[in-house]
């Protein structure tokens, strides 16, 4: 897969999130509904709310890492493209690419880690 090929797939999965997010809105107005009916009687409208509140902390914390995580895919294929790394070039005619002490040297060093 070709970086190009990665941003559509991380940029679906945006969509995704982006649309999970829509619905937590939706349960967020429902919620607040709910807390009306709570204030005028409706015991059990609580126990609604209390529920629904706990599953959109989940989902948008969830969705949180999920941006986070894409986000540094994205940095990383931007900066290190399959061309500009010498690991992906595959075997090399003799004398050609790295030798093996550069290869272990590239596989010995840090990652970087790339925050958004």
């Amino acid at each position: 897969m070709d970086a190009d090929g990665a941003r559509r797939i991380t940029s679906d999965i945006r969509g995704g999130v982006s649309a999970a997010a829509d619905s937590l809105l939706s349960l967020v107005e429902q919620g607040l509904a709910d807390l009306a009916l709570w204030r005028q009687g409706d015991v059990a409208a609580i126990d609604r709310i209390e529920a629904s509140f706990c599953a959109m902390l989940e989902a948008c914390a969830f969705g949180d890492i999920v941006g986070q995580r894409l986000s540094q895919l994205d940095d990383a294929l931007a900066q290190k493209s399959p061309a500009s790394d010498p690991l992906l070039n595959g075997p090399a005619i003799a004398g050609a690419g790295i030798d093996q002490a550069a290869a272990d040297l590239l596989m010995a060093a840090p990652v970087t880690r790339h925050r958004p």
